[in-house]
């Protein structure tokens, strides 16, 4: 049993890994094979360099490959290094920023990571352990040409989230999604339940309002799943 664990789909399976179990901390990868012909939980033996054991890391997979990035290592020390699985290899590749062209993210812990049109977004977080200091920056990266790229006001239109970290982030019909996630107001941490989306197309950010959308949504909260099923 564990918590606080990364899920994330490459092609007939789902992968989780690390965790908090009561034993403490757990760093591995484990696959649940959804495919016809069996349904089965087995260990990956990986290949390749592990990342670094952490915690509070994005995990997201991405045509075809898994991807790590930031979260908190021992001292705390939040991180922004960039890391790929390929499943069909069985290999953990490092794309440190001397491979990658421009420059990643800064560092975080508890950001969104999240699979749009072939390349992975990066949104918000926490930029310090020791500080109530949440972000709402939006980045993506391109695996084909090994480039980040920060979505900053002069290239995307509309009003970003509010800072804010434990935010939900996922994709449906090609559309990025920001649910609920902690705010900080007067030093205290505040639920939210807000909706936000964003268009990569239009390369803008909308805010979905309860007229936008029949039904109640849900009530404020962090840390909580999001995933796409059918488009929705």
């Amino acid at each position: 049993p564990r918590v606080s664990l990364g899920l994330a789909v490459a092609g007939d399976s789902f992968y989780l890994l690390g965790g908090s179990a009561p034993t403490g901390p757990v760093w591995d990868l484990v696959r649940f094979n959804m495919s016809e012909s069996a349904l089965e939980w087995s260990p990956v033996n990986v290949s390749g360099l592990f990342p670094d054991e952490r915690s509070d890391f994005g995990f997201a997979g991405c045509a075809g490959r898994l991807y790590l990035f930031g979260g908190k290592t021992a001292g705390p020390l939040f991180r922004n290094d960039l890391h790929a699985f390929d499943p069909a290899l069985a290999a953990w590749d490092s794309l440190a920023p001397g491979r990658v062209g421009s420059t990643p993210p800064s560092a975080r812990a508890n950001a969104g990571l999240a699979c749009a049109g072939g390349r992975v977004y990066v949104f918000g977080g926490s930029s310090d352990p020791y500080s109530m200091d949440n972000l709402n920056d939006l980045h993506v990266f391109d695996p084909s040409t090994l480039n980040w790229t920060a979505l900053g006001s002069d290239v995307v239109r509309g009003e970003s989230p509010p800072p804010s970290s434990r935010a939900s982030f996922g994709e449906a019909n090609g559309r990025l999604f920001v649910f609920g996630g902690i705010i900080y107001k007067f030093f205290y941490p505040v639920d939210m339940d807000s909706l936000h989306m964003f268009d990569p197309l239009l390369m803008e950010w909308r805010e979905l309002s309860p007229g936008d959308f029949m039904g109640s949504p849900p009530s404020p909260r962090h840390a909580c799943g999001i995933v796409t099923v059918s488009g929705s």
